[in-house]
């Protein structure tokens, strides 16, 4: 039954392609604003033999990396915190959540304003997307993680920070 299941699905996707191919081959003039699939994987096959795409490959890869690095960071401290101490969380619950409700793509025209349009900005963006849910499932976890784990570490003596 799956073989069936993914054999639809790949014939779904091959018909979709050919569609697109044929539609905007015969409907647009210029290709820059919707190329057929035919020009996207000429284009992907000369800049994978020229070396370019490795380099933005790269690039993008160390953008990400600093962007989730901080993230994470940032996120298990902050969690860590809300998920320890009730005051805190009150503190920053306002905090998260408008973060949380405010779509990246409303924000990114004005972190491109204030910070440009290279690395920073894309770190941030990438900060944004990842650091609320980071937050929240950090925090989540240490509020259910049961009390009695907590007073047994603390009980043998062992130090704040080796409780983490």
């Amino acid at each position: 039954m799956p073989r069936k299941e993914l054999l639809r699905g790949c014939i779904s996707i091959l018909v979709g392609l050919v569609i697109w191919e044929i539609l905007t081959r015969l409907l647009l003039e210029n290709e820059l604003l919707i190329p057929p699939p035919t020009s996207v994987i000429r284009t992907f096959w000369n800049l994978t033999f020229s070396g370019q795409l490795n380099k933005h490959f790269a690039a993008t890869l160390i953008e990400f990396s600093y962007g989730f690095t901080t993230a994470c960071i940032v996120g298990i401290v902050i969690g860590y915190f809300m998920g320890m101490h009730n005051w805190f969380d009150e503190i920053m619950d306002p905090w998260i959540a408008t973060l949380y409700s405010i779509p990246i793509i409303t924000v990114v025209p004005l972190i491109i304003i204030w910070f440009g349009i290279g690395m920073i900005s894309k770190v941030i963006v990438v900060f944004k997307i990842t650091a609320v849910a980071i937050i929240l499932n950090t925090a989540a976890g240490i509020k259910n993680l049961p009390t009695s784990r907590i007073r047994t570490t603390s009980n043998r003596t062992a130090q704040k920070l080796s409780v983490i």
